[in-house]
């Protein structure tokens, strides 16, 4: 059976070492890192796209954009190529809402 894929979206690298501790934010520190620890696993197969990978490299905080980047090499997360396959899915996530309206702008990649 072949495993099942998964994208891995900015937010989730930003969550990884998330340090707040008011609000829901733990929750979803665990909750990202239970994904994680599902890919060390071999139980999916991770991906990203460029515009993450872009929006991690502008991350103003040195620190923080560092700990991001060292993840995709840490956990063996592949690095999308823009297809018409890719662009179809996306396609599919903005009709279905998966992505939401105010985001469509900013992903051109997506168009």
């Amino acid at each position: 059976m072949e495993k099942p894929k998964i994208y891995i979206e900015t937010t989730m690298f930003s969550f990884y070492d998330e340090t707040r501790e008011y609000g829901d934010y733990q929750k979803y520190r665990n909750q990202v890192r239970e994904v994680f620890a599902r890919i060390q696993t071999g139980e999916y197969e991770p991906y990203t796209s460029p515009l993450a990978i872009e929006e991690i490299m502008n991350e103003s905080n040195q620190v923080k954009r560092e700990q991001m980047a060292a993840l995709i090499s840490k956990y063996g997360i592949q690095i999308l190529v823009e297809s018409d396959d890719v662009s179809r899915l996306a396609g599919l996530y903005i009709q279905e809402e998966a992505i939401s309206r105010f985001m469509k702008p900013m992903l051109p990649i997506l168009q």
